[in-house]
């Protein structure tokens, strides 16, 4: 019957609202193991998940979570929402429960946990992300400096890539030769393609002084496919407001790029020639 009713709801929605993009949002700890995402996928305009991606998070208290929680539950909202979109809540925190548990209740992520769950998202598909935040939660100040030129980074950023993204899917022609650092690749048809680098070697802690910590992933090699028809007219690292040409080897369609550092989460660009 719920199912049912939603469906209803939104119907109706719609007819009084017909030129609002409406969607579904998949809230907190209903989307465990997933069956919300099978029942109410194939509702609405789009769907919203809120993929808390990191070891002190709702999912993490769940038992027969995978190890990340973020990428199973993103990849399977963008199979259950299939052809619409979806779209991520990189964190949210509210007065009682969040994003991040510490004893006393939530805590707001550091910068780094941000950046990690914003790429978490874009890597395995999101079409749009929605930020929600307390000013103070817990005795913390949510919206300390440090997140905040996070985010201008990260989003400015996104404004570089967004023409790629908006088109862009999930291919998998991307690997790299360490099992910690993971690479996605988004193809934007033939304008080009968007290269997301994560690093795996994270902990989450919810008490300090060190909530946040990571290996470096250091001198390490992604290697792309391309097929034939791509052809390459340029690669950049987007970094905040800068994109920085990167140096690569091409070869037959394969493409080879050295990574001296990675630290949570970094962006290529790959630029493909007007055909």
């Amino acid at each position: 019957p719920l199912p049912h009713a939603a469906k209803k709801i939104i119907s109706k929605w719609t007819e009084r609202y017909p030129s609002s993009v409406n969607y579904v949002h998949i809230c907190r700890n209903s989307i465990y193991g997933g069956r919300p995402l099978f029942l109410f996928g194939g509702f609405g305009d789009a769907i919203l998940v809120q993929p808390y991606a990191l070891p002190v998070s709702l999912y993490q208290r769940s038992p027969g979570m995978p190890p990340h929680p973020a990428e199973f539950i993103t990849e399977l909202a963008r199979k259950c929402a299939a052809p619409r979109p979806i779209f991520t809540l990189p964190l949210a925190v509210n007065n009682d429960e969040g994003a991040f548990f510490c004893e006393s209740g939530a805590r707001p992520p550091v910068p780094e946990e941000f950046r990690l769950m914003t790429y978490y998202g874009l890597a395995h598909g999101c079409k749009g992300l929605l930020y929600r935040f307390n000013r103070v939660v817990f005795g913390y100040d949510y919206i300390s400096q440090g997140l905040i030129e996070e985010m201008v980074r990260v989003n400015s950023e996104l404004q570089t890539l967004k023409e790629y993204l908006a088109v862009a899917d999930v291919v998998p022609w991307s690997s790299t030769n360490v099992t910690n650092v993971e690479a996605a690749s988004l193809l934007a048809g033939d304008k080009g393609l968007v290269l997301i680098l994560i690093n795996h070697d994270n902990r989450s802690s919810s008490t300090g002084p060190e909530f946040f910590t990571w290996t470096p992933q250091e001198n390490f090699t992604v290697t792309l496919r391309l097929p034939p028809w791509f052809s390459v007219k340029g690669l950049s690292e987007v970094k905040g407001k800068d994109a920085n040409q990167a140096r690569y080897r091409l070869n037959e369609g394969v493409m080879s790029i050295t990574v001296d550092r990675l630290d949570v989460a970094k962006v290529f660009l790959l630029e493909a020639k007007d055909r």
